[in-house]
């Protein structure tokens, strides 16, 4: 069944995973209190779901805006992410022992070494990005495989078998890929195109344009009758089964550690597993998440890049404290993400913006074309 996300739904999961990777990095900090211990072991989760945003969000905006404009998302991390390392390296030549030759300052501020060994996730991701936008003129169809290959490629090359979380990517460009309208029988020559009824939570049911004033209904399921609650939940259910099982194996048993091909595919059914289980949070939060916590976590969500550059550089700071008392240490986490973030995005954002004026005035000009409809 084609999978539907809203820009919504998606800043809502990824302000979730911004959340639980402060968190996640956080417990792993020598100074973080043991009752954390649980969150050391869902970062690979996490950045499954930055990846598999990423990848959906990219496809799905190809579809609507076109190629060029999407290729402006490859600007908002590159660009971030320089001026993060720039504010990383400021950082450790002011507190730390930090002395590198120009060379090595150069390839900390373009990122090609990491300053900040969180950033590893963002040097995949335009990895992944190059690779999308190398390969989108001729289709998905050589989009997938040369994403599967460029992610495959980072991973050899740094020595990191857990970065194949990047396999949220080409998921996600799939799962946009396969998105479209659902269509019956022609009638007359012409198809008649279907929606999901906006009772979402209800697969059974189709609806189309009305007739004669009154909205005609089909079932989506071969047989409606079957297409019960508890069979809807099947599918979430076996994924929260396979995710807790591989997560305790690769945490508890495996010590976050992927030595041999066993635990490497115990990891990858991991991170694919929890795919489903992210895709899920919309509804829940439809369901029952009360309406200013889904609106914060929304905003989150927006700023996601903002916490996701700035809390590594919290956490230094914090461990500079002489004392582990979580009572001050955790308010004062919260306290530096907020303030470095809103300093961080007022830092940015000016030029983002004028970027993304230069590229809607040359959007105007002669490009019209658009790769994905000849997939």
């Amino acid at each position: 069944m084609p999978i539907k996300l809203s820009i919504q739904e998606s800043q809502l999961i990824r302000g979730v995973a911004i959340l639980l990777l402060m968190v996640h990095h956080y417990s792993g900090m020598g100074y973080a209190w043991q009752g954390l211990e649980v969150f050391k072991g869902i970062g690979p989760a996490i950045c499954c779901a930055f990846f598999f945003c990423s990848g959906y969000g990219l496809t799905a905006g190809n579809k609507k805006h076109g190629v060029r404009s999407s290729a402006m998302r490859l600007v908002k991390v590159i660009l971030p992410f320089i001026i993060a390392n720039a504010i990383y390296m400021i950082y450790w030549a002011n507190f730390r022992k930090y002395n590198p030759t120009p060379w090595h300052a150069l390839t900390d501020l373009l990122g090609l070494t990491l300053i900040n060994k969180h950033c590893w996730f963002l040097q995949a991701l335009i990895v992944l990005y190059v690779a999308y936008f190398a390969s989108i003129n001729r289709g998905l169809k050589m989009v997938l495989p040369a994403t599967v290959i460029a992610g495959s490629l980072y991973s050899l090359a740094s020595g990191n078998p857990a970065s194949v979380s990047w396999i949220g990517f080409p998921l996600g460009i799939l799962a946009a890929g396969t998105s479209r309208p659902l269509r019956r029988a022609p009638r007359n020559g012409k198809p008649v195109e279907w929606s999901l009824c906006k009772e979402a939570a209800d697969c059974s049911q189709l609806k189309r344009a009305p007739r004669n004033g009154e909205p005609v209904e089909c079932s989506l399921c071969k047989e409606a009758a079957n297409c019960r609650p508890l069979r809807r939940a099947v599918l979430p259910a076996g994924a929260f089964l396979l995710f807790a099982g591989t997560f305790i194996i690769y945490l508890y048993i495996g010590d976050r550690k992927i030595p041999d091909l066993p635990y490497f595919l115990n990891f990858l059914l991991m991170v694919m597993s929890s795919i489903p289980l992210w895709l899920l949070l919309p509804r829940l939060a439809m369901a029952g998440l009360p309406a200013r916590l889904a609106a914060g976590l929304t905003y989150m969500g927006r700023r996601s890049m903002d916490f996701y550059m700035m809390h590594g550089l919290c956490l230094l700071i914090l461990s500079k404290m002489r004392t582990h008392d979580q009572l001050k240490l955790i308010p004062a986490y919260i306290g530096l993400i907020i303030l470095t973030s809103i300093l961080f995005k007022l830092l940015v954002q000016p030029l983002l913006s004028r970027l993304q004026a230069i590229s809607n005035s040359g959007r105007a000009g002669a490009w019209r074309g658009n790769p994905l409809r000849r997939s």
